[in-house]
């Protein structure tokens, strides 16, 4: 069912609290390679618009999964719900922020707090979804195995022809990220000779460089949704 614009009620605070809290943790712990691999997909995939490719589209699609804290099994449905509802008469990007919105709602009870915030960052935002869901409702209905070969689909690990979707270190950049378990203080470092300190001209690897070749694509600086 489309849901209703929520009324300015003293809990309004209470749930912007709620949604800056819950998004600030979802930022600070990034999106996980697998979000980003199924972004990724979904970005070069067939059911993109040929003239939507030139513009910002996976930091467009990076963007609404900050907005709706998405994981990986809404993003799931989200691919099959754009599979299945045809481009309407409204901007591309709403479009996705629509379907986004439409598989939240699907997979969740409760989502009042997303809801607030979307009121305050989208105007008419309920209005407008209602509209896109009346006329995409009967081709959004999704079977469980039809989510589940989806997920699976998305979640494959990178093929070889792939190489430019995802960096091999794929594989190992959630380890290199992991903070060790033990971590070498003075207390519990057993006593060494001091070693020389490194010649200058001696190179040091880089810290916090991007694993990903384009990862500044999933942190944009402003938003990318203009108001329709």
């Amino acid at each position: 069912m489309p849901k209703k614009r929520p009324k300015n009620t003293e809990d309004s605070v209470h749930f912007e609290k709620k949604f800056a809290k819950l998004q600030e943790k979802y930022l600070e712990e990034g999106l996980s390679q697998e979000t980003q691999l199924f972004l990724r997909r979904i970005s070069t995939s067939k059911i993109m618009p040929g003239d939507v490719r030139h513009t910002p589209l996976l930091r467009t699609l990076c963007e609404i999964c900050k907005d709706l804290l998405l994981n990986e099994l809404e993003i799931a449905l989200w691919a099959l719900i754009l599979e299945k509802v045809p481009y309407q008469d409204t901007s591309f990007s709403f479009h996705l922020l629509y379907s986004a919105y439409a598989a939240k709602v699907y997979l969740n009870d409760e989502i009042t707090f997303i809801d607030y915030h979307l009121c305050a960052k989208y105007s008419d935002f309920f209005q407008k979804y209602q509209d896109w869901f009346l006329k995409s409702q009967t081709s959004i209905y999704v079977e469980a195995k039809e989510l589940n070969s989806k997920f699976l689909e998305l979640s494959t690990p990178p093929a070889v022809h792939e190489c430019q979707l995802i960096n091999y270190n794929y594989y190992v950049d959630d380890i290199l990220k992991a903070p060790s378990n033990q971590p070498e203080t003075r207390e519990n470092t057993p006593s060494k000779k001091p070693k020389p300190s490194p010649k200058k001209s001696e190179s040091k690897p880089q810290e916090n460089s991007p694993l990903f070749p384009y990862d500044e694509e999933f942190a944009p600086e402003s938003p990318l949704i203009p108001e329709e």
